[in-house]
């Protein structure tokens, strides 16, 4: 480090020399390996595949896919010798566990570079370490690489590890994802995806117990009290700083270890949420904007899955026609398959991140047996915020819609499983959001609201496909009487659209032409608006939307006056509006 800046290099004693080598000789060889048995595994299973689909008399013919078979099966195992030895992968996980161990203690550590009582507890100030500048990243991204790879390749071995070691590992993985102390979104993602080795895997095939690892994880103080802040400032930090196709891959781990952690109470969920209630309308507040993105990445991946099981059962439907089909050329047939064949893939992908982000405003906006009261409302009051619930609702509806409506036979692939798209499932996703938050007046107003997806039927017609499904009756029930709920904010919403209609135009927000519930003057523009409608417009884009200079909420003044005179005016205009359709009825 000195000899970089025209320094002059320092003599380090022996055993920081074997250190320092020994960390860099496992990355090299013995964690990097491990992509090469990734890749030998998957081409003996696509060699695998291609002799069961042979059969046996024609494999022992073919003399050229029997040899690859038989050099793929013994480079294989002794790669597999190399790498999966019991003895060598417990040394290897030791000598991560005590560095990590070292590493907690080191970046905390500001006096000095030497830890003098590894054992001590930890004691997290608010910024690391000058030192911990000086530790190369691979140190990290080593020791991660080696937990996934383990996790996937040598199970056994890590469930039985002692789990003294493997919480200093858990404190490590933790305590680096805070971005004082990592600020690269890349590595912290790997950490997270590392963290997921403690919890179970529900695609996995393993029958390996993760009952120890879980234990580690539960009883970690630092997991206890950071890991869910942790995981939804990485899901919020990844969304400018990270490539787009890497976003969601990154988010899908997220989302893995947010839905172990959440129903548990033993984990910091209420300090994820405890600003939203007392900082509703700042664009600011990690919550609010964690569930924008979440909203933002549901529509999109919901979209795109929609549209991709569109395209393939079109390209179906052609293959189907078999004249039209022969008629085509062999270049633009295959030009097709191969076009059919991206389309899978993609769709594959959208589908699976699409359920999974459903799925977390699902078990999010419900409350958890472990969840206090106060700390349900805080979550789910960020949901219905005046910012946020139009947003949501219009989501909800329109996916309801194209699932239960006359769309839904353009989704009907031939094989639904190959693509992960499982309808039924993510239709009971989506309604039991619906019944988790129908408590929630500003969410059931904002239902009959939404002018393009929403009619009277809606929930009718959704309720029936339900009971095909043999979902419980008391779902079915709880959704119908969202459905009347909805209803009855329809006259609610009449009058306030007679109200507007009404209104002289000073009562109306400039913007979207709304009554004015809140209004509140822009200092730089000299313009007053609505409350809600300025709130919303600075979470996408914090500028003032009439002349573009910087504007924040709290910049904004109240204009209590003319609240006042709005309000006034209301009460008598309603109470002629019910006079005429009193008389109107009579």
């Amino acid at each position: 480090i000195n000899a970089e800046y025209g320094g002059t290099p320092e003599s380090f004693n022996f055993i920081s020399t074997c250190f320092y080598l020994t960390h860099r000789a496992l990355q090299l060889a013995y964690v990097a390996p491990f992509d090469k048995y990734r890749r030998l595994m998957k081409s003996l299973m696509e060699t695998q595949r291609l002799v069961q689909d042979m059969g046996v008399s024609s494999f022992s013919a073919d003399v050229g896919v029997r040899e690859r078979f038989e050099t793929q099966f013994v480079e294989q195992l002794e790669v597999k010798t190399h790498l999966l030895h019991p003895d060598t992968i417990g040394q290897v996980l030791l000598f991560y566990c005590s560095s990590a161990n070292w590493l907690s203690h080191i970046s905390i550590n500001h006096d000095s570079v030497v830890v003098t009582d590894i054992k001590c507890p930890l004691v997290v100030p608010e910024n690391p370490s000058v030192s911990l500048a000086m530790i190369p990243n691979y140190f990290v991204s080593a020791a991660c690489q080696f937990l996934i790879n383990i996790r996937y390749f040598a199970e056994a071995s890590l469930e039985n590890f002692v789990s003294e070691n493997l919480d200093h590992m858990v404190t490590f993985l933790v305590l680096f994802c805070n971005p004082t102390w990592v600020p690269n979104p890349h590595t912290r993602a790997e950490l997270v995806e590392a963290l997921t080795v403690f919890i179970p895997n529900e695609r996995s095939q393993s029958s390996v117990s993760t009952t120890n690892r879980e234990s580690v994880l539960c009883s970690n103080s630092m997991a206890r009290d950071r890991l869910g802040s942790a995981m939804i400032k990485l899901f919020v930090d990844i969304e400018h700083t990270a490539q787009f196709e890497h976003k969601f891959q990154y988010r899908f781990h997220i989302f893995e270890l947010l839905q172990y952690i959440w129903p548990q109470q033993n984990f910091d969920v209420s300090k994820i949420s405890q600003e939203v209630r007392t900082r509703e309308e700042d664009t600011t507040v990690l919550f609010t904007r964690f569930v924008k993105l979440l909203l933002n990445d549901a529509n999109f991946l919901l979209d795109e899955a929609l549209h991709n099981l569109e395209e393939i059962k079109k390209l179906q439907l052609e293959q189907e026609d078999t004249e039209t089909w022969n008629s085509l050329g062999e270049n633009a047939r295959q030009s097709k398959l191969r076009s059919l064949a991206d389309l899978k893939r993609m769709c594959t992908s959208h589908n699976i991140l699409s359920y999974e982000t459903v799925n977390c405003l699902r078990y999010m906006t419900a409350r958890s047996e472990g969840m206090s009261e106060e700390t349900h409302k805080s979550v789910t009051y960020a949901f219905v915020t005046p910012l946020l619930v139009d947003t949501m609702v219009t989501m909800l509806n329109y996916y309801l819609k194209e699932l239960v409506g006359s769309n839904q036979s353009k989704y009907r692939v031939r094989n639904l499983e190959e693509v992960k798209f499982h309808p039924g499932k993510l239709l009971q996703a989506i309604v039991q959001i619906y019944i988790n938050l129908m408590e929630e007046e500003a969410f059931v107003a904002a239902i009959p609201r939404d002018g393009r997806s929403y009619h009277s039927k809606l929930f009718e017609e959704t309720a029936g496909k339900l009971r095909k499904l043999y979902v419980p009756e008391e779902i079915v029930s709880d959704l119908l009487k969202v459905s009347q709920l909805a209803e009855r904010a329809v006259t609610s919403q009449e009058d306030e659209e007679a109200l507007t209609d009404r209104a002289p135009n000073h009562f109306l927000d400039p913007i979207l032409g709304t009554l004015m519930s809140e209004p509140v003057l822009l200092p730089s523009s000299n313009v007053i608006v609505d409350r809600p409608v300025i709130a919303k417009h600075l979470l996408s884009d914090p500028i003032d939307p009439f002349n573009r200079q910087p504007l924040n909420m709290s910049d904004v003044v109240p204009q209590d006056e003319l609240r006042d005179e709005i309000n006034v005016w209301k009460i008598k205009q309603l109470e002629d509006i019910y006079r005429e359709r009193d008389s109107e009825g009579d």
